[in-house]
């Protein structure tokens, strides 16, 4: 594996003030098709946030289940920060193994993608307020409270890790596809937890995509790979398989 040369750690490392101010500017901009871009967003959320009380009772009206739960309580964990560890572990260990730079470059944005996610969910959170669901009996308007739900960091950790890997290896549809799906899988899965509400999961996934491209946008990292990743699925486990062509 060719070493990390020195420019790429330093642009690597800048960029966890780079992006931000970036992301700053594409929410406070006056160039007309992003602020068409922005409103669209924002009306979505808006539109949903109206909702919100109708898709939670329908949700657990009709959908939500001792199945559903085994299946959104591994989602919950896959999203936490463990089970983000586990997974950028697994694949820098495969990246090292595999002498594969793209992989590790991949790995090491998707961690600065996470980390930069959670910066902006965290303050979120802390900001606005917002009550779960099952702490506000079931009203969804209760703002300003010392609630930590708008939004969800699950939602946006997961969009702004697997937005890297899918787009990264876009060429291959079943990875594309794949990681598209369980980021989110993840995010619908907080709703069945009651953790938030279907504006604060839509919000963290537009916030998690967002940053992900934000991310891809600076890579210092080189853009040619080797190594293969397919969504491995079955009735007791779910992640990702690697293939490497040597």
């Amino acid at each position: 594996m060719n070493s990390v040369s020195a420019s790429e750690t330093s642009e690597y490392f800048k960029n966890f003030y780079r992006i931000p101010a970036a992301a700053a500017g594409e929410i406070f901009t006056l160039e007309p098709d992003k602020l068409k871009r922005n409103a669209l967003t924002l009306g979505a959320v808006g539109l949903v946030y109206t909702q919100d009380e109708e898709i939670r009772d329908y949700w657990m009206d009709n959908l939500k289940s001792d199945g559903m739960d085994d299946v959104t309580g591994f989602l919950d964990e896959l999203g936490s920060p463990e089970g983000g560890a586990v997974i950028h572990g697994a694949t820098a260990l495969t990246a090292w193994v595999m002498d594969d730079d793209y992989l590790m470059g991949t790995t090491a944005m998707s961690i600065q993608s996470v980390f930069l996610s959670q910066v902006f969910a965290e303050s979120s959170k802390r900001i606005t307020g917002r009550e779960r669901p099952r702490d506000s009996g079931g009203d969804s308007t209760l703002w300003g409270e010392e609630g930590m739900a708008f939004f969800s960091g699950h939602a946006s950790g997961a969009f702004a890790a697997m937005t890297v890997f899918a787009e990264r290896y876009k060429h291959r549809p079943l990875v594309y596809w794949g990681t598209y799906g369980l980021a989110t899988a993840t995010a619908l899965s907080r709703i069945n937890e009651e953790a938030h509400w279907a504006s604060d999961t839509l919000m963290g996934a537009m916030v998690g995509y967002g940053v992900g491209h934000l991310t891809l946008r600076y890579s210092p990292f080189e853009r040619s790979e080797n190594t293969t990743l397919l969504p491995l699925v079955s009735p007791d486990a779910w992640g990702l398989a690697v293939y490497h062509s040597f």
